[in-house]
């Protein structure tokens, strides 16, 4: 099952059930393609009361799956958590690249000054001048942002990373693991309530604001 966001991504979602090898291969050429034009229905509180009673009568039968909480509501992680831990993630591959240099400098009287010495000071026998001055502008940057608690790392970065993350595509990242979390969580509330959906059938799911 695939997951897009419509119009008003904090209500609305669209889903369509595919088979899993062309949905998959679908996701990896484009993970943010729109679905299909869809039929729609609404799930409203009354239809989450029938299938939180039809679990019940499950449970008291002997079903070994475990059921929602007492609220019914499913904890998603924010998009603001999701987007921190790419962008952490990146943070610590960057980090990483220059940890060795950054171990070098620490053992400097001055590291600051010795890291000046290596990227910026010509006339210093530690001078670089193997290297671009892209390459120092980047390492310079990044190993005083080391020195000093390595919280301004930029990350689109082009001597650590082959393709280099950019604010965008950290979005993008981020968003798509909230669509999956959605996802997932629709498919275990079809499962537990044994809701079968037929092969390439499609459907939209409106969600009231308060749920």
């Amino acid at each position: 099952m695939d997951i897009n966001f419509l119009e008003n991504l904090s209500q609305r979602a669209a889903y369509v059930k595919t088979d899993r090898s062309t949905a998959q291969a679908e996701k990896t050429a484009n993970p943010y393609t729109a679905a299909r034009n869809q039929d729609e229905f609404t799930v409203s509180p009354a239809a989450r009361a029938a299938m939180a009673e039809k679990t019940a009568r499950s449970d008291s039968a002997g079903a070994v799956a475990e059921g929602p909480d007492a609220s019914g509501a499913t904890a998603f992680t924010s998009f603001a958590v999701e987007f921190d831990k790419v962008t952490q993630k990146y943070t610590g591959i960057a980090k990483a690249y220059y940890a060795a240099a950054h171990e070098e400098n620490l053992t400097c009287g001055n590291p600051a000054e010795h890291i000046w010495n290596k990227y910026k000071n010509p006339d210093s026998p530690d001078f670089r001048a193997s290297m671009t001055e892209d390459g120092r502008s980047w390492a310079y940057d990044h190993e005083i942002s080391l020195l000093y608690g390595g919280h301004n790392f930029q990350l689109c970065n082009p001597y650590v990373f082959e393709n280099p993350p950019t604010l965008s595509s950290a979005f993008l990242e981020a968003n798509q693991a909230c669509r999956e979390q959605m996802d997932e969580s629709i498919q275990d509330i079809f499962a537990k309530n044994g809701i079968e959906i037929p092969e390439n059938a499609s459907f939209r799911l409106t969600v009231d604001s308060d749920y």
